[in-house]
């Protein structure tokens, strides 16, 4: 399900960041999509994600990158449409607003254990921040939240990490020598 509410944008995600000439940000959004795609076993995604990735870091021609694009779009599509289908219905998720606020060492944790996650590129930080993310509404702005939901939900662990270290700084969290968010 994570795959097909995250993947199904990242054909337009990464033509739109090479739209406005973010090659960096393109070639990341690239690496997403193949390593999400390794952890499936969907390899002819990942195939053409690398190509695409590699394309992009090579700075090909505008014509090759995007006739690798075109190619990624069709690949992708296919298996976001196939889980989609065999997911069936997406279940409605919990009203947002009803987790337990949590106190300032907690607040300190979650972000620490997040900021290591995301040092790390580890993906464990998707599940982590979906099982954390309402608790961080009274840590955080809205604008915040959202940025850093984008980021996690699309393995942009570098962007991620960005957010967090300023939350982490903002709030007064040290998380430096942090090994789990836990201080272990």
């Amino acid at each position: 399900r994570k795959f097909v509410d995250n993947q199904s944008g990242a054909t337009l995600a990464v033509e739109d960041a090479l739209n406005r000439g973010d090659r960096e940000l393109a070639e990341r959004l690239a690496h997403s999509a193949r390593g999400v795609a390794g952890n499936l076993g969907a390899g002819g995604v990942l195939l053409v994600a690398a190509e695409l990735e590699q394309s992009i870091r090579d700075n090909d021609p505008v014509d090759k990158t995007r006739e690798i694009l075109t190619r990624f779009a069709i690949v992708i599509e296919e298996v976001v449409s196939c889980i989609g289908s065999a997911l069936g219905k997406k279940t409605e998720a919990l009203p947002a607003g009803l987790a337990e606020p949590l106190n300032q060492f907690e607040i300190g944790a979650v972000i620490a254990k997040l900021v290591h996650y995301g040092r790390n590129s580890d993906s464990e930080m998707v599940d982590y921040f979906e099982s954390v993310k309402d608790h961080l509404s009274n840590a955080c702005s809205g604008e915040e939240l959202l940025q850093l939901d984008r980021f996690i939900a699309s393995y942009d662990f570098k962007g991620a990490s960005t957010i967090l270290d300023h939350l982490a700084a903002k709030l007064h969290v040290d998380v430096e020598g942090e090994k789990n968010g836990r201080g272990e």
